[in-house]
């Protein structure tokens, strides 16, 4: 079923379309604990939101909503419920996981409590985090209209992201001017970034694949 029908197919199902509904304010609750967290960690911009609190609020959301469908499904005889409830339940799961990475991005203050500059690595880093906060925004709407071409942009985006946060720790590891401590958040922060970007891949091939391919790319054969 194509996603544009799936959206058609959900509305007026009370349950399923709160449940679609309550998952894109889950995706505008990371992105915005995603930017908060950019700002604080990028340019020591005090946080106006608790990140532990909202990951938390995220993580409620998503068991809710999972319970939500799991009862849904137990009393409905409509089996043509069935896929677009996988996907959801699908895709929730990416959004818990990119909360829990913006909190551990949040944590690499803790480490690092200096502002994080004076290297072109640092400045490239949060070139990529500004690109992220884009496919934030292409899978929110990618999804909410269940636009292939904007989901096809997330993909292409994360293509270019993934590639380059592989190749940092070598870059990293082959940099003498680069004191430990400095190295070791530029790694994890790349590696975070990527896996922030690639649950929004994830997230948007739905909007591309059947549900049995949904995280893979549209050409992979298996």
């Amino acid at each position: 079923m194509a996603f544009k029908k799936i959206l058609e197919f959900l509305k007026g199902k009370n349950v399923l379309e709160e449940v679609k509904n309550e998952t894109l304010t889950m995706l505008k609750e990371t992105k915005s604990m995603y930017q908060e967290v950019n700002g604080f960690l990028f340019d020591r911009i005090n946080i106006d939101v608790d990140v532990y609190q909202i990951d938390k609020k995220v993580n409620k959301t998503e068991i809710d909503i999972r319970k939500k469908i799991l009862e849904h499904l137990v009393f409905s005889s409509d089996k043509s419920e069935l896929v677009p409830s996988l996907i959801i339940t699908s895709i929730v799961i990416d959004i818990e996981r990119i909360g829990d990475y913006c909190k551990n991005m949040f944590e690499l203050v803790k480490l690092y409590p200096d502002e994080l500059k004076g290297h072109s690595l640092i400045d490239e880093l949060r070139r990529i985090a500004e690109r992220i906060e884009r496919e934030f925004d292409l899978t929110y709407y990618g999804l909410m209209e269940g636009d292939k071409e904007k989901a096809e942009e997330v993909m292409r985006i994360h293509g270019e992201i993934g590639k380059r946060c592989d190749g940092i720790p070598e870059e990293v590891l082959k940099d003498d001017t680069i004191d430990k401590k400095t190295g070791v958040i530029l790694v994890l922060l790349a590696r975070y970034l990527k896996r922030v970007s690639a649950h929004l891949w994830n997230i948007s091939s739905s909007v591309i694949n059947p549900f049995p391919k949904i995280g893979y790319h549209p050409d992979s054969k298996f």
